[in-house]
């Protein structure tokens, strides 16, 4: 409708120029690979020969299985376990990292921890998974001294780029750790080629994805270039409570600026959050000693619709000071904002030089 003629079929390139689709040959002045990515095993004895799911298939199933192990503690992992336990599944989850959510702040990844096993998901964390066997419809898995049956078994320990069969070489792009490597407009070591997305090997997560298809179609087709590589892009975790973050984590924040400032709240001090009855979880704002936010951790129920006011005023440079005099919607999740920010604004101005400046000035009023 919008005048794109679309061609369906297997793709490579014949040259620089030149792609090859099914039977046909179409050149062009730019190209923008937005092949996405697969799922990728990890080198366990028997897990490639052994009946498993990925983050793909499982949702092929039409049997809910009664009992599941879900192999990989990251977002996807959580959230398909969450979700399969509140199904009805006897659910399993396993990482041989040392915490679900690994890389997530601490505190949050805690509160998914304590949310998955108090809804009766089983969770073992520093568990390195040696052998995977199938048999008469049971999957086993050993792990140390440790061997976990289930019906079914679910794999979420990675995605790989889809460069296979593209013939890449051709056209001069070069790839790297297999992915495509571009630079900070997203330009790949052929200027007529730009990549965008999971196959880039970068933050894979669809907004993520769709916003550099966006920068790539637009430095391929306009004048000047926009930069399309974010150091940091806003992510959600999608169990219930959500866990989302924007900028930096505190760990990250701390290890950057000598000067950080961590303001916290309990989301039970929310009111949205008590007419909810949804009381676990809280709101973190890093920010810089003059108030500049450059993190910010949500745990609740609308943390991923929270995130993007605060991803917003990251992006912009905004300060606490910024956030606590725009007036917020109440009651709403998103007024925790307000609220923190203002805690946040009054003891950054009571503090310090300025504050022995402001209250000089009070007593002499």
């Amino acid at each position: 409708g919008r005048g794109i003629e679309v061609a369906i079929g297997p793709v490579r390139f014949v040259n620089s120029h030149e792609i090859g689709v099914a039977d046909r040959r179409i050149s062009g002045n730019h190209f923008v690979i937005c092949t996405g990515a697969a799922p990728a095993l990890p080198p366990i004895p028997g897990l490639a020969s052994a009946p498993h799911l990925t983050y793909e298939t499982v949702f092929e199933i039409n049997r809910l299985p009664a009992s599941m192990i879900v192999l990989g503690a990251g977002p996807t992992g959580v959230e398909l376990a969450q979700a399969f336990a509140r199904l009805g599944s006897s659910v399993t989850l396993i990482d041989q990292r040392d915490s679900v959510l690994p890389g997530v702040d601490a505190e949050a990844s805690a509160v998914i921890e304590r949310r998955l096993e108090a809804e009766g998901v089983t969770v073992q964390t520093s568990a390195a998974v040696t052998k995977v066997t199938g048999q008469g419809g049971r999957l086993r898995l050993e792990a140390g001294a440790s061997q976990i049956e289930a019906e079914s078994l679910v794999v979420v320990t990675g995605r790989r780029p889809r460069v296979t069969g593209l013939d890449l070489d051709r056209a001069g792009v070069e790839v790297r750790n297999e992915a495509i490597l571009v630079d900070k407009y997203l330009r790949t070591s052929n200027s007529r080629v730009y990549a965008a997305g999971d196959v880039t090997g970068g933050f894979q997560f669809t907004h993520y994805a769709g916003w550099q298809g966006y920068v790539a179609a637009r430095n391929a087709l306009l004048p000047g270039a926009q930069e399309g590589v974010r150091s940091n892009p806003p992510w959600a975790v999608f169990t219930d409570p959500e866990v989302a973050q924007a900028g930096l984590s505190e760990a990250e924040g701390r290890a950057q600026f000598s000067d950080l400032k961590v303001h916290r709240l309990e989301l039970d001090r929310v009111d949205r959050a008590q007419t909810e009855g949804e009381r676990e979880g809280f709101l973190k704002l890093i920010t810089t000693e003059s108030g500049k936010l450059v993190g910010a951790t949500a745990v609740s129920r609308a943390a991923g619709e929270t995130i993007n006011e605060l991803a917003l005023a990251i992006d912009r440079g905004l300060t606490v000071s910024d956030l606590a005099s725009t007036i917020h919607a109440y009651p709403t999740f998103g007024f925790a904002v307000q609220q923190l920010a203002a805690e946040a604004a009054f003891e950054a101005a009571a503090a310090g030089v300025r504050g022995k400046i402001l209250r000089t000035l009070r007593r002499r009023s």
